[in-house]
Parts: C-alpha cells; sequence; structure tokens
C-alpha cells in the first residue's frame, strides 16, 4: 500500500487514473480508514484528501473512498456530498471533502 499512499499524499496521480487503480491492484487491502506510513502515526483519509492541493474529480475521490464514481455522483445529485459544479464538470474542493468525511465518521 506504501506506493499508493505516497502518490496520494503528495497529490502525484500521473498522466491518468488508470496508474493509481493498477498501483492499487498490486497492493494488498488494507483498512480504508487509515493509511501507516512505517516512519508516522496513521493517517485518516481525511487527511490525505486535506493535503491535496488542487481540486478532486468524481474519479480521484471515488478511488480515496474506495467507493464507485456512480456512488458519487448520486451524492452529489441529492445534494449530500458538497460539491463545484463547473458546467458540466463536478469538482470538489479538499478542505470541505475532508470535514464531510469527518463529520461522517465522529
Amino acid at each position: 500500500m506504501q506506493p499508493v499512499v505516497e502518490a496520494l499524499a503528495q497529490g502525484n496521480w500521473g498522466r491518468n487514473l488508470n496508474q493509481v487503480n493498477q498501483l492499487m491492484e498490486k497492493t494488498p487491502r488494507k483498512s480504508c480508514r487509515t493509511f501507516n506510513r512505517e516512519d508516522s502515526a496513521p493517517v485518516s483519509i481525511a487527511t490525505v484528501i486535506e493535503r491535496h492541493e488542487a481540486m478532486l474529480t468524481p474519479a480521484m475521490l471515488a478511488v480515496l473512498l474506495a467507493i464507485s464514481v456512480k456512488s458519487i455522483y448520486a451524492w452529489v445529485k441529492a445534494g449530500t456530498l458538497p460539491a463545484c459544479i463547473l458546467g458540466t464538470s463536478i469538482r470538489f474542493d479538499p478542505c470541505d471533502t475532508a470535514a464531510w468525511i469527518r463529520a461522517r465518521t465522529e
């Protein structure tokens, strides 16, 4: 899981999401709630999202939350998940999304 965590924490998504998906397929599955680095304390997924510097796409958020993109779109349509709708594109502010996750996990 280490290469995936480092790629996500650094905002290094590669050229496309397929690279992240390939990394995730090669790594053993662990808890989705926290990422553990050998040299630091566990980091919550909300913290990983909050540290991301750019807006997140629905596909990026789906990978981070380990859910389908279809669920992301359904939550946005229902008004459950805070999103920025820019024309026909949907983006997610990392701070707002992290706060939304924390409100549901506490």
